[in-house]
């Protein structure tokens, strides 16, 4: 069964459980990301790369987004842990 309340299929996570860095940002945590946030710093992920690795799900980048109508987003939550377990992987 699909948990609604949690679309990315992320699981819930209390900020006692997350990198004392990432859980510094609070409420900011929860926000929708869009390629174009995304596009701009910290992260610096262009739209072409967001949409490549969507369509490929590259390294698990696809499960992170979330379809809002025909909008795509990504929790700003899910993405700081997805990149923070792919510290030191070569791609």
């Amino acid at each position: 069964m699909h948990d609604q309340s949690n679309p990315s299929g992320a699981q819930a996570r209390t900020s006692s459980t997350l990198p004392p860095h990432i859980a510094a940002l609070g409420d900011s945590l929860q926000d929708l990301l869009s390629p174009k946030d995304l596009a701009a710093p910290p992260f610096n992920i262009s739209t072409a790369a967001f949409y490549a690795w969507k369509r490929q799900n590259r390294l698990g980048f696809g499960d992170l987004v979330i379809k809002l109508g025909r909008s795509n987003r990504i929790r700003r939550l899910d993405l700081l842990l997805w990149l923070e377990s792919r510290k030191g992987v070569r791609a």
